[in-house]
């Protein structure tokens, strides 16, 4: 849509316990100015969390959002 690539990534959890994320978008035509960030920002995240973040998710938060 924007011509740019672009990845996101689980950034952590809400204080409700909602994931959120971020967002990298590297210049037109040169993703693998996005790949080595994007796989040290989700290395350090991981080790700092002790794994994947949805492992953290509470059961049933996307029932939440439809309230």
């Amino acid at each position: 849509m924007a011509g740019v690539p672009a990845l996101s990534l689980p950034a952590g959890l809400s204080d409700d316990g909602l994931p959120v994320g971020i967002q990298i978008i590297a210049p037109q035509c040169h993703d693998e100015k996005m790949y080595k960030p994007a796989a040290a920002l989700e290395a350090a995240l991981e080790e700092q969390w002790g794994g994947p973040i949805w492992k953290s998710l509470k059961a049933g938060w996307l029932d939440s959002l439809a309230k």
